[in-house]
């Protein structure tokens, strides 16, 4: 029982991380909240874009 709580949770994991990375300027946004709000500074670099992109093409 344990494994399969497992790979629903994996599941889900994947399938929102899909999601973050196909609207990827809601993620930017949603970060950037949650550092402001833990008190920590988001800085996006652009070459972290390029490798993102250069993985998708």
């Amino acid at each position: 029982m344990d494994i399969m709580r497992a790979v629903g949770l994996l599941e889900n994991a994947i399938k929102t991380m899909s999601e973050y990375r196909n609207a990827f300027e809601e993620a930017k946004i949603t970060t950037q909240t949650l550092v402001t709000k833990w008190g920590g500074r988001a800085h996006i670099r652009s070459s972290s874009l390029l490798k993102c992109q250069n993985k998708e093409s």
